[in-house]
């Protein structure tokens, strides 16, 4: 449909092998693994000049997501395959506007002063219709300011049977429906559809009928507390969860849920400041979400948003007896959902739900009004599969400059945040100091336990084979061979063990030969059979973490123009990206060495070394606790010791002593599998 999605398509065609794609072909169920997945990105990252990751694909599974998933993130690149995006500008510029943004004087105590006026002077007006005395059944309300979670909770409500949570129904902002349908003109209509969503909902109908009521109770000049009822006795027995991000700017609305609404209960939620404000500002809200005209940047209003709100939000709640309000941290939310959400039926009065914890399962209008459209709300909800802890913490990647105002600082402490002593800026991946110990990363060390556990295991060798065709240069092959060795330092690195706990040592140098084994006096047939039972014999043969090298390299000479290059490394210090890695530098080298040219690779910035060391600063403190926490939760209920049914019992010591038994399963059968493998996710 476009000059990206036609570039995704030939990409994924090159790696899968597939002439003919679907934008809405999900690329794992066309065949593509993670290796295939990190090609593509690692091509589209090319292309495009843009840092995407691997996980992006795994988000955005398809053609027309992925495309998405790139005119969200890194919208200038759309404009390389001739496509143009209104509005949006290069994410260099974006980045270098945030930045600078970052580093803005603090919010003062006049802009937030103005910000109240603005907000005093806007809608809802004072002026309300006559109205019934009596009050609507009882609601639920949502309370936070946008980029808080809010869309991702009331999804996750909506897999309760006694609960109808739709998306933002933005009703209570206006005295009348006439008077919203009149104020959320042109580009503003979008706020219309959540209304539009539930009638959908609630009628079973298309968006093209749910717009024909929705005119009737207009033309009805009702007011919004009379359509309020209309949508409570429709729902019957369930409970209406109203979830609009605008209303806590306003006191007079908030108090309106009090005066209109039997005994209403709500739900405060509440983010990290600095998460809220970056996201905010990462989905550009200040173009649609603050309606009156100001003066603040981006930067400002998304403080001003945040702090207005929250400041709103508890100065109403020390009204509201404290049996009617619940408080939820996001954190805690996507890191232990389910206690979260065990207390929260708790505090509703209601059984708990496992649906609750499976916020992508199915349609809970989530989906947009038609087809393909977005629905109103969190614009990244879509991306993903799952609920994701990681969120918790994204925000520390843009954090440089605490630049709270006092006031704000104020409220991120009574709302239980502690704001960063050292920033992340401090953690990016740059060379380690040189005075300082390298440790081993958390594989490393994983790799090092299963060697002392069963020493002299060849069970992580990583073993390749490369036929070479044509004259052979033996003394370019050693050199290449050695100039790899020589640019990574982990290729020359041993483990020993100093009181039972690992140590990296780091040789300066380390010169290898490359043995030769020919063959050629065999016939062609037991050349190959000679090729395949040397292979598996240096697959074998292990390594010594201690005394290394943790790399070795051979050669057998089938005739005069024919070799095979046989590669062998420890899995501590290679896997199987760093295979085509090494053999792609090897091969520049050797080219450059048999021309008698100067090779030309570029200089390193890091080692591994210093990826470990910045791993495990990074992975401390109140981010490990968040991810042992969501693990400790996840796996609370896992058995000690997986029993799978087997034709003999588990030993008491592994013996290895297995076979391979090759068989086929029918066309037929193997599509029933994939089939349920889809189903189960």
């Amino acid at each position: 449909r476009n000059g990206l999605e036609q570039r995704l398509t030939e990409l994924w065609q090159e790696v899968l092998g597939i002439d003919r794609i679907g934008v809405h072909d999900n690329f794992f169920q066309l065949g593509g693994n993670s290796i295939q997945a990190a090609v593509v990105m690692n091509r589209l990252q090319q292309e495009l000049e843009v840092e995407a990751q691997v996980k992006s694909l795994f988000l955005a599974p398809t053609v027309a997501e992925l495309a998405a998933y790139v005119y969200e993130y890194y919208p200038e690149a759309a404009t390389r395959f001739g496509d143009e995006e209104p509005g949006e500008r290069p994410a260099s510029q974006a980045r270098q506007e945030l930045q600078a943004a970052l580093e803005g004087p603090q919010l003062s105590v006049v802009q937030i002063e103005e910000m109240r006026r603005l907000i005093a002077a806007g809608p809802p007006s004072k002026r309300r219709e006559v109205i019934p005395p009596e009050k609507n059944p009882s609601a639920i309300f949502i309370l936070s300011p946008p980029r808080s979670g809010s869309t991702l909770l009331r999804i996750m409500l909506a897999g309760h049977p006694r609960l109808f949570a739709p998306p933002e129904l933005d009703l209570l902002s206006f005295n009348t429906l006439a008077e919203r349908r009149a104020a959320l003109t042109g580009e503003r209509s979008f706020w219309l559809e959540g209304v539009l969503r539930a009638i959908m909902e609630i009628e079973g109908c298309d968006a093209d009928t749910a717009e024909a009521i929705m005119a009737g109770y207009e033309a009805q000049d009702l007011t919004v507390k009379q359509f309020y009822r209309i949508l409570q006795e429709k729902l019957g027995d369930r409970i209406l969860v109203d979830k609009t991000p605008v209303y806590p700017l306003n006191p007079r609305i908030l108090q309106r849920m009090e005066s209109d609404f039997q005994d209403a209960r709500y739900i405060h939620l509440v983010r990290h400041p600095y998460a809220t404000i970056y996201s905010f500002m990462e989905a550009k809200l200040d173009q649609v979400f603050f309606r009156q005209a100001h003066s603040f940047t981006r930067r400002e209003l998304a403080e001003l948003v945040w702090l207005v709100s929250h400041r709103n939000i508890q100065a109403f709640l020390s009204h509201v007896p404290e049996e009617r309000q619940h408080r939820i941290r996001y954190e805690e939310l996507v890191t232990q959902p389910e206690p979260v959400m065990r207390e929260l039926c708790r505090f509703l009065d209601m059984e708990f739900h496992p649906a609750l914890l499976d916020p992508y399962d199915g349609p809970r209008m989530s989906d947009g009004i038609r087809p393909r459209a977005q629905m109103v709300g969190d614009f990244k909800f879509y991306l993903r599969k799952r609920i994701d802890p990681s969120s918790a913490t994204r925000w520390r990647k843009h954090h440089q400059v605490d630049f709270l105002c006092p006031a704000s600082q104020e409220m991120a402490h009574s709302l239980g945040y502690s704001l960063p002593a050292e920033t992340e800026s401090a953690l990016r991946l740059e060379p380690a100091p040189k005075d300082e110990p390298r440790p081993l990363s958390f594989a490393q060390q994983r790799l090092w336990f299963l060697d002392q556990f069963e020493p002299d295991s060849p069970f992580y060798n990583i073993l390749s084979a490369v036929r070479l065709q044509g004259k052979l240069d033996m003394s370019a092959l050693e050199q290449a061979l050695n100039q790899v060795v020589h640019r990574h330092e982990v290729l020359r690195t041993t483990f020993r063990t100093v009181d039972g706990k690992p140590v990296l040592d780091i040789h300066p140098e380390l010169e290898l030969s490359i043995p030769v084994a020919d063959l050629s006096a065999l016939p062609r047939d037991e050349q190959e059979a000679e090729v395949e039972r040397r292979a598996r014999a240096e697959a074998r043969r292990p390594f010594k973490l201690a005394q290394g090298p943790l790399l070795r390299a051979s050669l057998l000479k089938l005739n005069p123009e024919e070799h095979v290059f046989l590669l062998s490394m420890h899995h501590i210090v290679s896997d199987g990206w760093s295979v085509n890695v090494f053999i792609q530098e090897m091969t520049a080298l050797y080219t450059a060495f048999a021309q008698g040219k100067r090779p030309s690779l570029p200089q390193l910035p890091i080692q591994y070394s210093d990826y470990a060391y910045w791993q495990r600063r990074w992975l401390e403190g109140e981010r490990l606790e968040e991810q042992l926490a969501y693990w400790k939760e996840r796996l609370a209920d896992a058995p000690p010791l997986l029993e799978l049914p087997t034709d003999r019992p588990r030993p008491p010591v592994q013996s290895y002593a297995g076979a391979l038994y090759p068989f086929q399963l029918s066309p037929e059968l193997s599509q029933r599998i994939k089939e349920l493998s889809r189903q189960e996710g």
